[in-house]
């Protein structure tokens, strides 16, 4: 057994949705393969968005809402380590804290589950999509402004129930969720992510663990996913120099393409009559043979690519729904 530290037991802080509990099971699935015979305790932690109830709007005063009760447990190392959806994280982590692990992505791309045959194209004139996400309406709203908007909030299979149960024809959810909880509804398309991005960090599990705790650096180190870190640095770089968090609608996909890094991504106004996309890639290996720094790399994509959005109207977009309501994946 490897040397896993003089800890006898970890404790892992997580939400306590089927979905959150599935993603902490596979995080100590990983740790138990790389350390037989670590002792681990599952922590469930209730946080605000745990809380609310069913359908109540997101506020613009409430970033971290899945996320900030367990990393005020974990400050107060009441737990060791906190695993999270990484789109749920916000781009500035509470000070102390720091992201220690990232696990290979899930498809980061977003489902179609349609009460109608033949997708985008089979919904009806006028037809009613389930979202409560900003990002999802944008898109949509842009490529069918008939369709109609029913905001949902709930885990998965509430959601999914709501739209067995109402008038809806159709939602949209993301595809990791779907698969972690070995969920395929009928009536399922997959949405291409260079076409219809995906929320940045979509499909991908952080460890989250204090800055000074060594310990805890070591044990995780070994989980890290270095392409997926890559990918999803670009996209959190990405939206923290929008400055725009969950209070805007966008979207991105970052990936390893041989030794180039390639991101494409949106920002759209809240109705998605506008839209703007953007597209950069660096190399990760030089003419001269020299490596770039792969996350200097990915922080520069990332800001490079926001940059050319906001230079393009992003900029007017961001100050004109400053004002506005959120949405959430």
């Amino acid at each position: 057994m490897k040397d896993v530290a003089s800890r006898k037991q970890w404790r892992i802080g997580t939400r306590g949705s089927e979905l959150a509990l599935r993603q902490t099971e596979a995080v100590i699935t990983v740790l138990k393969r790389i350390y037989p015979g670590i002792m681990v305790q599952t922590c469930i932690v209730k946080t605000r968005g745990d809380e609310k109830p069913e359908g109540t709007p997101v506020s613009a005063d409430e970033t971290g809402l899945f996320t900030k009760a367990i990393e005020q447990e974990l400050l107060a190392a009441r737990i060791d380590l906190a695993v999270h959806s990484l789109k749920d994280l916000p781009t500035d982590l509470a000070k102390g804290l720091m992201l220690g692990a990232i696990l290979k992505r899930e498809d980061p791309a977003d489902v179609l589950i349609s009460k109608h045959l033949g997708g985008w194209q089979g919904l009806p004139q006028g037809a009613k999509v389930m979202t409560g996400s900003l990002r999802r309406k944008a898109q949509l709203k842009h490529v069918r402004p008939d369709i109609g908007i029913v905001n949902v909030r709930g885990n998965v299979p509430t959601r999914l129930r709501k739209l067995q149960e109402g008038d809806a024809d159709a939602i949209i959810l993301a595809l990791a969720g779907l698969k972690r909880l070995d969920l395929s509804p009928e009536g399922s398309i997959r949405l291409d992510p260079l076409v219809f991005l995906p929320a940045c960090g979509q499909g991908a599990i952080a460890v989250e663990i204090r800055s000074d705790d060594e310990e805890a650096r070591k044990l995780v180190g070994a989980m890290d996913h270095s392409a997926t870190r890559q990918a999803v640095t670009a996209e959190r770089e990405f939206l923290h120099h929008l400055q725009g968090g969950c209070t805007a609608p966008t979207g991105a996909y970052a990936r390893m393409e041989e030794e180039r890094l390639v991101m494409d991504a949106m920002l759209a106004d809240n109705n998605g009559r506008k839209v703007i996309r953007g597209h950069g890639e660096i190399r990760l290996v030089e003419c001269g043979g020299s490596e770039t720094h792969p996350t200097e790399a990915a922080l520069a994509l990332g800001r490079k690519v926001a940059e050319d959005i906001l230079r393009r109207g992003g900029e007017r977009i961001l100050q004109d729904i400053s004002k506005g309501g959120l949405g959430h994946d």
